[in-house]
């Protein structure tokens, strides 16, 4: 009975041991459960913010691109069209002939005008070089494709009107060539002329428009009163003619004062003296500031000078 009661005994612990073995497995098992669904859930987490911050980056990265292909594609079309606007242009005979004649002609005119000039020189030694380089570059300027203002100048003489004259005429005569225009109009200083100044830009208004070039002899020979028309032809803020070249000679004989030596400065004076009883200072003043705009002087020449028109 005791070999028996000890078998069952053990029998029984046996079977409590094996309970208890399953019941920690039951709870291993649980663990083992438990941390393999942690670890699973850290895993997708994991993997969540990595596809998370992977669509951010091709997000921006797209961004960036999107961008690019734009500029890109702006820059590019800009190009083509700039390229086939040069194509069309280059390769288009008639643009380049119409560029070249336009470019040929006008540098044609401007090379025989300073010819014109040169040959005018050479009839009028005594002249200086700063007379027809004067002359050369305001007429050439008033043929420009927008002048602003037309070319006003003085001949200043003293005595040697034939001279005066006979400069002025030649170089009317060029610069009308020059403008490819019907004539000069030569208007001579008398000191019987009567027109108002109103009535003297009515008469040439229209002609000086037509013809571009005008000649006013002995401009000391004109009345203050009728002189006051070249304030109007002579504006060079608001000009009555812009493509226009006024040639006036004026005789400087009469002014006694020789500590003036200014080509300028005897000029107004000399109109100064001309026209002071008859203007009041105001417009006295605009007019010669207007008229003196360009002064040159002229030399005398040999006195068997002839003048060859």
């Amino acid at each position: 009975d005791r070999d028996q009661w000890t078998e069952e005994s053990s029998s029984d612990e046996v079977e409590e041991r094996s309970d208890e073995a399953v019941e920690k497995e039951k709870k291993e098992e649980k663990v083992k459960t438990k941390l393999s669904a942690y670890q699973d859930f850290e895993k997708n987490e994991r993997a969540t913010r990595i596809k998370e911050n992977l669509l951010n980056s091709n997000s921006i990265n797209l961004e960036g691109i999107n961008k690019t292909y734009i500029y890109g594609s702006v820059l590019i079309v800009g190009i083509a069209v700039l390229c086939y606007l040069l194509y069309s242009t280059c390769n288009n005979p008639t643009n380049v002939k119409h560029i070249n004649a336009n470019t040929s002609h006008d540098t044609s005119r401007v090379d025989q005008f300073s010819n014109t000039i040169k040959k005018i020189k050479n009839d009028f030694p005594s002249q200086k070089d700063i007379l027809w380089l004067s002359l050369f570059k305001r007429i050439k300027y008033v043929t420009e494709s927008h002048p602003t203002r037309p070319a006003i100048m003085i001949l200043l003489y003293n005595r040697n009107k034939n001279v005066a004259e006979c400069i002025a005429w030649k170089v009317g005569k060029a610069a009308r060539e020059f403008f490819n225009t019907p004539a000069v109009i030569e208007l001579i200083g008398d000191s019987d002329m009567n027109e108002t100044d109103n009535e003297l830009v009515d008469r040439y208004r229209e002609r000086l428009q037509k013809n571009g070039v005008m000649i006013v002899y002995r401009l000391d020979e004109i009345p203050g009163l009728v002189a006051q028309s070249f304030h109007t032809f002579c504006d060079t803020q608001n000009p009555l003619v812009k493509r226009a070249v006024l040639l006036f000679t004026l005789d400087r004989s009469r002014l006694r004062n020789v500590e003036i030596n200014k080509p300028t400065r005897i000029a107004s004076e000399v109109l100064r003296l001309l026209w002071n009883d008859t203007l009041n200072d105001f417009k006295l003043n605009s007019l010669i500031t207007r008229l003196t705009d360009s002064v040159l002087e002229i030399h005398s020449e040999k006195d068997d000078f002839k003048c060859f028109k």
